[in-house]
């Protein structure tokens, strides 16, 4: 008769019959008349020096009872806490980049408003020297130089003709003379204080215009018998739309309207004196 159980020879755990292993300390089980029928070699061996005992057998009084069910996780105290909390004033990383970040676009932002105010100022600084070229000083200029040269015309026509049969003639003109006349008569329109200086080798006049003074020199020479003004140079408001170039061209131009029939010899400017000489040619 097959018994019910099959106690443990070594705990004395009851198992099933057809266990292999005993349930109560994991023994190899043995049944008569199997090929596990025999018992492995109990016999003792020397344990290792400093090596622990083995646990005792077990029973399954002793095997119900030594489980301990596993300690709960202990709180941790305030006062061990292994990571310090930040100050009160203190932001986390996370917090400080989120703070940080409006403040970049905002830099962002205006650093392109910049950006786009100073292209805009360019682009009207380009458009306006644009204008001023093309349009605004060939127009103030074409103005000016047609009043310039009608008044130097006005002045040069007066010149009479010297008769035949003439001698040599030697006109001198005085700075002071032209200096001592009335202001409205030396005024010519918006250019006011118009002053005439002769000094050697150069003729000089000063003005105002719009406030600001401005200065003119060139330097009249006789040759063939015709006069003619070089080295001309325009100083002040004058100069951004008649030049020093224009300027001489417009002198030219008047100093060819002289009667043909007068040659001039020979041009002197000297300290506040500038005097001519003419002949009949």
């Amino acid at each position: 008769m097959q018994p019910e159980s099959v106690r443990c020879p070594r705990c004395g755990w009851q198992n099933k019959v057809g266990d292999r292993m005993c349930g109560g300390c994991g023994t190899p089980l043995f049944y008569p008349g199997s090929a596990l029928s025999t018992p492995p070699d109990s016999t003792p061996t020397v344990a290792a020096a400093n090596a622990p005992a083995p646990p005792p057998p077990l029973t399954p009084e002793t095997r119900t009872a030594s489980w301990v069910a596993p300690a709960a996780p202990q709180p941790i105290a305030p006062a061990t806490a292994t990571v310090a909390a930040p100050p009160f004033h203190a932001s986390p990383p996370y917090a400080a980049r989120a703070m940080s970040a409006p403040k970049a676009r905002r830099r962002g932002c205006l650093g392109r408003t910049f950006t786009a105010l100073a292209i805009g100022a360019f682009l009207l600084a380009v458009m306006a020297a644009c204008g001023w070229t093309a349009i605004v000083r060939p127009a103030v200029h074409s103005a000016f130089d047609q009043r310039l040269r009608a008044g130097l015309a006005a002045e040069v026509d007066k010149v009479p003709v010297i008769p035949v049969g003439t001698p040599s003639l030697r006109r001198t003109l005085l700075e002071r003379d032209f200096n001592n006349q009335p202001a409205v008569t030396r005024d010519q329109g918006d250019m006011k204080d118009v002053r005439i200086h002769f000094s050697p080798g150069e003729i000089t006049m000063t003005y105002r215009l719009w406030g600001s003074p401005g200065r003119i020199s060139t330097q009249v020479v006789a040759a063939n018998g015709r006069l003619f003004a070089r080295n001309t140079e325009v100083q002040g408001w004058l100069a951004q739309f008649e030049n020093g170039a224009e300027m001489q061209d417009a002198l030219n131009a008047s100093f060819a309207r002289l009667p043909a029939e007068d040659y001039v010899d020979s041009v002197m400017v000297g300290d506040g004196t500038l005097t001519v000489t003419i002949r009949h040619a």
